[in-house]
């Protein structure tokens, strides 16, 4: 996931080239054709058998390999085959909206609503970390670059969280929960920040934080939901999440368009990530202590 801000670096200065060469109505046609390579990308994934899961894995080696010996071998390539080849648009639409995963685990919701929220502030900086640039009285190089420098971090933040929470010094709630008070306070700065070199330091903080908060909101289902149901809950924060990255750009630029100003904007930004950061440490905390206080038998 680390090569994701690699995109943040290169689109701004490639978006502004294009736009400068054929205008902005070319400049979105090509990008719409970066796009659509997405899509040749995806067709090109195919579900991983149990078997080809099972080999890859030394300690279940022994366990596939009696199974699949009493199963017989015309059974098992049969299976097999079934399981790699069988899994229609249907089949990930079923997986995707599993109406079990609210009823077992209701406290999904919450990291769903949050992903929601991320997405929000991960749209308003990305889309309009140049535009605020500008209206301070930036030239159009030096914002650009801020937008390259914001990529860097964002990659550095998707590198290094992986080890954080790996480490496991704290639990990835609070991880997610800080990153989120930081972006806040980035965003909150940004009403007295004028010059480029403090811009920047702001970008390195929200290119940082949102990278960090990509990856981290994706392990937040595994603190709450069993593994049989964790590819749901992930697939659904995905979903949230992007949905909050359109709303996030229309509700900052309606933001912009009242008061004319953009410090209103990434105030109203800092706002939602506080606000998310309680959200998930408070109620994560509970979540978790009330586990711990369940009997086997509790329901």
């Amino acid at each position: 996931m680390a090569a994701g801000g690699l995109g943040m670096m290169t689109l701004p200065v490639a978006a502004e080239e294009l736009r400068l060469t054929y205008g902005w109505r070319g400049a979105m046609l090509v990008m719409g054709g970066f796009s659509l390579h997405s899509l040749v990308a995806c067709a090109l994934f195919r579900p991983r058998g149990q078997r080809i899961a099972a080999e890859s894995d030394p300690r279940h080696l022994g366990t596939s390999y009696r199974s699949l010996t009493e199963e017989g071998s015309s059974h098992s390539q049969q299976n097999v085959g079934s399981m790699c080849g069988g899994f229609s648009c249907l089949d990930a639409a079923r997986a995707l909206m599993n109406i079990e995963l609210f009823q077992r685990h209701p406290a999904s919701v919450i990291v769903i609503f949050s992903s929601l929220l991320m997405g929000l502030t991960y749209s308003s900086w990305i889309i309009f970390v140049i535009p605020n640039a500008l209206s301070k009285g930036i030239p159009a190089g030096e914002a650009v670059t801020l937008a390259t420098i914001g990529g860097a971090s964002n990659i550095l933040g998707r590198f290094l969280v992986g080890f954080f929470s790996q480490a496991k010094v704290v639990p990835d709630h609070f991880t997610y929960a800080f990153i989120h008070v930081c972006a806040a306070v980035a965003f909150f700065l940004n009403m007295v920040v004028d010059s480029f070199s403090l811009l920047a330091v702001l970008s390195i903080v929200n290119g940082f934080t949102c990278g960090a908060g990509v990856v981290l909101h994706c392990l937040l289902p595994k603190v709450i939901v069993l593994d049989s149901f964790l590819v749901a809950a992930i697939s659904l924060a995905y979903l949230s999440f992007g949905i909050g990255e359109g709303i996030g750009g229309f509700l900052m630029g309606a933001v912009f368009d009242s008061t004319g100003s953009y410090n209103l904007a990434f105030t109203v930004a800092g706002l939602v990530d506080l606000s998310n950061s309680l959200l998930v440490a408070i109620y994560i905390s509970v979540f978790r202590c009330l586990k711990e206080k369940r009997t086997p038998n509790d329901h």
